[in-house]
């Protein structure tokens, strides 16, 4: 069963991968996807990364992580495909986890599961417990780092209109990712084992303070409860939030600002983002 780990970096964070890899193991295959905005960042691969045979490097001009996520899923031929991302650090037991979950879960499609910090901390407050995505609990949301999944025909592409880089909308692609695999009958799982750690932020976390997030929220309930449903969550969500007075109202605007564009704006062509088998 071979595992192989999706990591997609941007720009100068090709400098960060060598960090990340581990020594050659069986079984155990790495697949960078380099998204640049300028051929100079060409020069910044590291010669030694193109000359292991357990790592693919593939490049991608342009922006958007959704694009990026894409383009890695696209080329991928393993058995278990990890999601990650530069700043993550991925380690044996990990990888060990990941194969447990599948090995005595062989109807699971995807796996949601945890992920620390880089010195071994939870990443954020977790479920204890094992649960299907349509028994979700309330109020948890989740989060890219740390999804495992196998290939096939129920997997979406990510909507490239959301995620970091993208021109109006900063996060909420796995979430509406999550949402689109599971209206496929992709069997989604979460299961309260730690597969990665991450030295980042979830930008899910910085609402209060970032427009593009706020924007990002009404956007995504869009996708799951139709504009209407999301009139109504955002409303509710405002007066229950800590923001008051202008800096609520600048939200509920930037909210009801990603609402419109999902309404008006187009969804990527799913025949042609059509993930290979």
């Amino acid at each position: 069963m071979i595992c192989e780990i999706l990591v997609c970096t941007y720009n100068e964070g090709i400098n960060r991968i060598q960090e990340m890899l581990l020594p050659p193991m069986k079984d155990t295959h790495w697949l960078i996807s380099f998204q640049y905005t300028d051929i100079s960042y060409l020069d910044c691969v590291p010669r030694h990364m193109t000359e292991r045979t357990d790592v693919t490097l593939l490049f991608l001009e342009g922006s958007g992580l959704s694009a990026n996520r894409n383009n890695a899923l696209f080329h991928a031929t393993g058995d278990i495909l990890l999601l990650a991302d530069d700043d993550c650090r991925i380690l044996p037991t990990h990888l060990q986890a990941i194969r447990h979950i599948f090995q005595d879960n062989p109807s699971v499609d995807i796996a949601c599961c945890q992920a620390e910090t880089i010195d071994g901390q939870p990443f954020r407050q977790y479920p204890v417990h094992e649960f299907n995505y349509n028994e979700t609990p309330r109020g948890y949301w989740y989060c890219s780092m740390g999804i495992a999944l196998k290939m096939s025909n129920r997997i979406p592409a990510f909507d490239t209109r959301f995620g970091i880089n993208s021109p109006c909308l900063a996060c909420g692609e796995e979430e509406v990712w999550l949402y689109q695999a599971h209206r496929n009958k992709a069997a989604i799982r979460y299961f309260p084992k730690s597969i990665i750690r991450t030295r980042s932020v979830s930008t899910g976390n910085l609402f209060d303070t970032h427009t593009k997030v706020q924007r990002s929220k009404g956007a995504v309930l869009t996708i799951m409860h139709g504009p209407l449903g999301a009139l109504a969550r955002c409303t509710k969500y405002i007066f229950c939030s800590r923001l008051s007075g202008w800096k609520a109202f600048e939200a509920f605007c930037a909210m009801i600002y990603g609402i419109i564009y999902i309404m008006v704006s187009h969804e990527p062509n799913r025949t042609n983002c059509t993930l290979p088998q």
